[in-house]
């Protein structure tokens, strides 16, 4: 790992389902200082790790310290938040200042906002210091997939509308419409 003068020596090294560098290297072993904040980046459709390499390198030449949150994005967006909660509770608790600013772009904000809605029952540790920002995030829904919401269509088309939808999305094609909650 490429050391910047400004971040802190790490002190560990974590290995956290779903977590890793912010590149597409295939160790995907995390090396943080356990007393500094941690930026999490969570990628949208067709993303990966590897797309945020630039501003996690910003955010270290600022001395700040991140890491990547990758998931299959045609998975449900519930179980990939189920996945990104419990990855930061995993990580808040090798902390010891559990400050953890989360930050999801497109669908990746839809992701982090349903992981860290409250009321939700996870494992996400509760000391954690949490922080939630999100960029471009379709939170009323994706535009090109409105058709796959409404039933009227759903009804003339005799089901097929709900096949196709999920075929071009995958299992979270319900959860992108505006009918969604």
């Amino acid at each position: 790992a490429q050391q910047y003068p400004q971040l802190p020596e790490p002190d560990m090294t974590l290995n956290i389902a779903g977590l890793g560098p912010c590149n597409d290297d295939p160790d995907r072993s995390l090396h943080l200082n356990s007393q500094q904040p941690v930026t999490l980046l969570v990628h949208g459709c067709t993303g990966s790790s590897g797309r945020f390499r630039t501003l996690s390198e910003v955010l270290a030449f600022h001395g700040q310290q991140s890491a990547c949150f990758s998931y299959d994005d045609r998975d449900s967006m519930i179980r990939s938040s189920r996945q990104l909660s419990e990855a930061v509770g995993q990580l808040a608790a090798q902390l010891t200042l559990p400050h953890v600013t989360v930050i999801g772009h497109s669908q990746g904000g839809l992701v982090a906002r349903k992981a860290f809605i409250d009321g939700r029952e996870d494992t996400r540790a509760p000391q954690v210091k949490l922080q939630l920002v999100t960029v471009s995030a379709p939170l009323s829904g994706i535009r090109a997939a409105r058709s796959c919401g409404m039933p009227l269509v759903q009804i003339g088309s005799l089901g097929l509308n709900n096949i196709v939808c999920w075929l071009i999305s995958g299992d979270k094609w319900y959860e992108i419409t505006a009918a969604s909650g």
